[in-house]
């Protein structure tokens, strides 16, 4: 199993190799199975079995569990784990594709400073109700809202129902990153495939929890 993110990757690969997906559509497939297997839709009353939870994927399985693992583990820490940031920034922005993708991930100590600076003034009370909504709109992996996130809630989880995380960007992969990474982390919203600067129908929308 993986101890790191190259490890990581090099699990993907056999997992995707056995699956037979393109190198370049290894992380979208993955994305897709997670959304697949975590999907309201995707359980029904008659025995509440996924479409993909079957014994071709075990493999497919068993990364989610990892990841899963792995998530836990830097949230009991009080950090935020983006996985698919990382795996990203690994099989393609290392390969000289970040300038001609547009695409440039915050670093996670920049995510950090800028959660720290937001509302730092604001008193949160666990007995305010008032739903506080916290846009992105380049969201990318949605990495600065899951160190928002982790900011407002890992000394009190119960505040977690007070933040309402609005999602955007206009890549489709990275909409299904966020998607996946704020599932996980237990934060509600959506995430909407959409130029926020024209404001087109929305490719895709994902709501979370």
């Amino acid at each position: 199993m993986a101890k790191d993110i190259k490890d990581f990757v090099k699990y993907l690969t056999e997992v995707s190799d056995n699956h037979g997906v393109k190198q370049e559509e290894r992380l979208d497939a993955f994305c897709d199975f997670i959304i697949s297997l975590f999907s309201t839709d995707s359980y029904k009353p008659e025995g509440f079995k996924p479409d993909v939870a079957i014994p071709e994927n075990n493999d497919y399985i068993a990364l989610v569990g990892l990841w899963c693992e792995m998530v836990a583990e830097e949230m009991e820490s009080g950090n935020a784990f983006d996985l698919f940031g990382q795996l990203y920034e690994q099989m393609f922005l290392l390969k000289s594709k970040a300038s001609s993708n547009g695409q440039f991930f915050t670093p996670n100590s920049l995510c950090r400073l800028m959660a720290y600076i937001t509302d730092a003034d604001v008193e949160e009370k666990e007995s305010d109700r008032v739903l506080v909504r916290v846009n992105d709109p380049a969201c990318g992996s949605a990495r600065t809202l899951l160190a928002h996130f982790m900011k407002k809630t890992h000394d009190n989880h119960a505040l977690a129902g007070r933040y309402y995380y609005e999602a955007a960007d206009i890549d489709l992969p990275t909409c299904k990153m966020a998607a996946c990474n704020m599932m996980i982390h237990g934060m509600q919203g959506k995430v909407v495939c959409q130029d926020q600067l024209s404001l087109p129908t929305p490719t895709a929308i994902f709501y979370i929890n």
